[in-house]
């Protein structure tokens, strides 16, 4: 019965000296722990820059402290109701769920009906980091850039926006995915036969510029014998709540009957390889005269030597005057005029009048300034017909709005009569200032200003498939 009283004479005690503080009043009477209402903000997206926390609640004290997973944050005192809290750019670099807290240091009091301690920390809020949404890949090359129908191969895709697999725990989520003829590469056993559990994905992540395959003779021969296969890469939606990400561009692979003939090459960067030589993307002038044409040499029927393939352009001297003597003109050369180009050529489309030839090429030393060499579009003036003092040379069209470099690969181009316009396709973004960014395929028209009135400013307008939608002009 003492040992009551003394213990009742004690909290007695405490109480009253807690009421009687004259030093700091704002801590008052130690009670149950604090309470978080809510957080400003409540959540952040992964890789966000440092964040200053509101913390709104009840019975805060200045020495109230904010816990992010029960580590302290550096914490200010506004109010009993409310906290400031500095979250570090570190504290959001992995996107998942935070655990908040208020923890109040000495204010832990003893309960006299059952001598244990009450610590006062509040109760827990959370925090969401979100992961940042999938992007929408860009495939800009591929290698090899062509393949024979039943041969195994390693297959290498470069783009934009290649996002890697995440595992947490037991689970993983799928990166970026690589398709054939759309259908996703699998690993299979040998012999064709696939695993008797589901074949796991062949994609390798490299970096968030290239993802890898093994491609068997399985997915060869059965998707694509002597034909184009479609190449695409795929990522998932991710965040929370998941969104981004879906299908790229389509590249398409040349593969060639299985006995290792030569394959038809198409599109842009697919002429790198040593493969028998042959004359491909004919294109002739409205009067007959030239033609255009891709080949690895002038030549190709006298001459079966391979290597990049270069654009030219035959005169044939069909309707000229006595005395014309046909020639074939290298027109994919270096700027200097002499130089070989460092990288293959394709599609060309060539004026009524034989002038002008725009092309597709890999190479970046055709045009002074360089290039993207993600496949570029360039127009070569090459005189035929101008007055005199005119000196051929070759001009980079498919550029950004600012000048720069385009950032993704343009395809197709082809010229008008009077070689004034150029139209392509591209899955650049930055052709036009103000362009929508789909990462998707999209047609420009390109005014060279060739033969136009005095005034005429060099531009590029973004085609829309819509009837409602108007063009958009970009700077020279």
């Amino acid at each position: 019965m003492m040992r009551r009283w003394i213990l009742l004479l004690g909290v007695a005690t405490a109480v009253i000296a807690g009421g009687c503080n004259d030093f700091n009043t704002t801590l008052g009477t130690p009670s149950n722990s604090s309470t978080i209402s809510f957080v400003s903000p409540s959540g952040a997206n992964v890789g966000a820059q440092a964040l200053t926390l509101t913390v709104n609640g009840n019975s805060f004290l200045n020495t109230s402290i904010v816990e992010w997973n029960n580590t302290p944050l550096v914490t200010t005192y506004l109010s009993s109701a409310q906290l400031l809290a500095q979250v570090t750019s570190a504290d959001l670099a992995t996107a998942g769920t935070v655990n908040l807290d208020v923890y109040t240091p000495g204010t832990a009091q003893s309960d006299p009906q059952n001598g244990t301690n009450i610590i006062a920390t509040s109760n827990v809020i959370t925090f969401v980091i979100q992961a940042a949404s999938a992007p929408l890949p860009v495939i800009t090359s591929i290698a090899p850039t062509s393949a024979t129908a039943s041969n195994s191969f390693a297959l290498r895709v470069f783009g934009t926006g290649f996002i890697a697999p995440v595992t947490s725990g037991t689970s993983q989520t799928t990166g970026t995915l690589i398709s054939w003829n759309g259908t996703e590469i699998v690993q299979f056993m040998a012999g064709c036969v696939a695993t008797t559990t589901p074949p796991t994905t062949a994609t390798t992540f490299v970096s968030a510029t290239e993802v890898d395959a093994s491609v068997s003779n399985c997915v060869n021969v059965a998707a694509a014998t002597a034909q184009n296969a479609r190449i695409t890469v795929f990522n998932p939606p991710s965040g929370n709540p998941a969104t981004g990400g879906g299908t790229s561009n389509t590249w398409l692979l040349p593969v060639a009957a299985g006995s290792g003939g030569a394959a038809r090459k198409e599109g842009i960067g697919l002429a790198a390889g040593a493969e028998a030589a042959n004359s491909l993307s004919p294109a002739i002038s409205a009067d007959t005269r030239y033609v255009a044409f891709v080949a690895p040499v002038p030549d190709p029927t006298i001459d079966a030597s391979t290597g990049t393939d270069n654009v030219y352009v035959r005169d044939t001297c069909s309707g000229a005057a006595a005395g014309c003597v046909p020639a074939t003109t290298l027109i994919s050369v270096a700027a200097d005029g002499i130089s070989a180009a460092d990288g293959a050529s394709e599609t060309p489309s060539i004026s009524a009048d034989g002038r002008y030839v725009t092309f597709v090429s890999l190479a970046d030393n055709l045009a002074a300034g360089g290039a993207s060499g993600l496949g570029d579009i360039f127009v070569r003036d090459t005189c035929t017909g101008a007055a005199a003092g005119c000196t051929p040379a070759t001009t980079l069209i498919s550029v950004a709005a600012d000048g720069s470099f385009e950032n993704g690969a343009s395809d197709s181009p082809s010229i008008s009569a009077g070689g004034r316009y150029v139209v392509f396709s591209s899955v650049a973004t930055n052709l036009v200032a103000g362009a929508a960014a789909s990462g998707a395929p999209a047609i420009y028209l390109r005014d060279l200003c060739a033969g136009a009135a005095a005034g005429c400013q060099v531009s590029t307008i973004q085609l829309s498939v819509s009837s409602a939608a108007a063009a958009t002009a970009s700077s020279p």
